[in-house]
């Protein structure tokens, strides 16, 4: 009974371990939100990203009043936790985008990353974020 239990124990981490390992590609989509006025988000992907990585971002924005003006910010980290060791990598920004707005860059150098929307003056924009990257295999 004994080596049962132990193989199952075994099996049962190695599945867990290998749940955590990111394939040649990835995708996240967040949910839909909006941004009103100067209002700030910040979308922090799920994962841990320890090799090198392209990526891109693609944002569908829809203006629902007033004019659509946003600023985003990409934003990595190399350590796996903490809140104080962002680093800006790429912003970009505009109004009255021609949806979907792309983000993207051949290297990704941060082990996290993050994406801040903001707005600015008068306004209600609803955003989906999409994003997609691919192991960089040398």
């Amino acid at each position: 009974m004994r080596p049962l239990i132990f193989a199952l124990l075994v099996l049962l981490l190695s599945a867990q371990a290998k749940a955590q390992t990111l394939d040649a590609f990835w995708t996240y989509s967040f949910t839909a939100d909006t941004i009103t006025n100067s209002e700030a988000d910040t979308l922090l992907l799920p994962a841990d990203f320890v090799s090198p990585w392209s990526y891109a971002y693609h944002i569908v924005v829809d203006s629902l009043s007033g004019t659509d003006t946003l600023r985003f910010t990409i934003q990595e980290s190399v350590l796996r936790s903490g809140t104080t060791d962002w680093v800006t990598v790429s912003t970009g920004a505009g109004s009255a985008f021609v949806s979907p707005v792309r983000l993207s860059a051949a290297l990704m150098y941060g082990r996290r990353q993050r994406l801040i929307i903001t707005g600015s003056g008068t306004q209600s924009t609803r955003y989906t974020v999409h994003f997609l990257s691919k192991k960089v295999f040398k």
